[in-house]
Formats: C-alpha cells, sequence, structure tokens
C-alpha cells in the first residue's frame, strides 16, 4: 500500500510540474531557460499570455479528472490547490472550464463535505490575495 502511495504522490508531482513549466506555452520555457542562463540574479517577468502547452493541457486536464474520482483519496489539498488556481486561467478556455468542472462534480458528490470545505477555503483565501494585489476591495 504505501508503494502504491508513494507511486501515486509521484505521478501528481509529475503532472503538476509538467503544468507549471508549459502553462504558458512555449515561450515560457524559453523565457524561463533564459532567466537561468543568462539573466542570474535578476528577476524577470515570465511571459503569461499564450496557452498551455500540449502536453501541459493534458497535466491539468489528468489532474481535473483525477478531482473528480479521487477527491476523497490521498493528496486530495495537492489537487485543490492547483484546480482552484487554474479554475480562472485567463488563456486557456479548456482548462478553465475543465478546472471548473471538476470543481462542480466535486461539490455535487461529496456528502461528508470535507472536500468541498477545503476548497471553498482555497477559494477564498485566492480571492482575498487577488483583491488584496488589485488594491483592496470593492464596493463598501
Amino acid at each position: 500500500e504505501r508503494k502504491l502511495l508513494q507511486s501515486y504522490q509521484k505521478y501528481l508531482q509529475l503532472l503538476e510540474t509538467t503544468w507549471e513549466e508549459g502553462k504558458f506555452g512555449h515561450r515560457s520555457l524559453l523565457s524561463a531557460m533564459l532567466q537561468d542562463g543568462e539573466q542570474k540574479g535578476t528577476k524577470q517577468k515570465k511571459f503569461q499570455g499564450g496557452p498551455p502547452t500540449t502536453l501541459a493541457a493534458t497535466a491539468i486536464l489528468s489532474l481535473s479528472q483525477l478531482l473528480q474520482t479521487c477527491y476523497n483519496f490521498n493528496f486530495r489539498s495537492n489537487l485543490l490547490q492547483i484546480i482552484v488556481r487554474q479554475a480562472n486561467h485567463r488563456s486557456c478556455e479548456e482548462v478553465r472550464s475543465s478546472c471548473c468542472q471538476a470543481l462542480a462534480a466535486m461539490f455535487s458528490k461529496d456528502v461528508q463535505g470535507e472536500a468541498s470545505l477545503e476548497a471553498v477555503r482555497r477559494m477564498s483565501k485566492m480571492i482575498k490575495e487577488r483583491q488584496q494585489h488589485s488594491g483592496g476591495r470593492r464596493g463598501g
């Protein structure tokens, strides 16, 4: 059982790494290589407008499917962390839609409510962080 969990965790880490490396497309990979090689010590803003690579999109779609089917399994927090963040992905409708559908499916299946509560807390935290970065709260 321990070996199975270790393999599953490595699989999740591989999917997450694949997503992170290709989520902004091929230009972000080039930017990362330049940043590592030529721009040591300086902060270079990564290109954030391109669609994800095909491999990265496949990774996030796989993570979405895992959340829908394995939301009560180990490493749920890892899945939720990625899926909640990408439910608002700006450059790829397929990614955004897949993540939102995964969350909706989990909400409807989660009878105990633990996974749903964790997802809502993560969403709330993300919204608060974005409000702080955009200059404060709206309305009032």
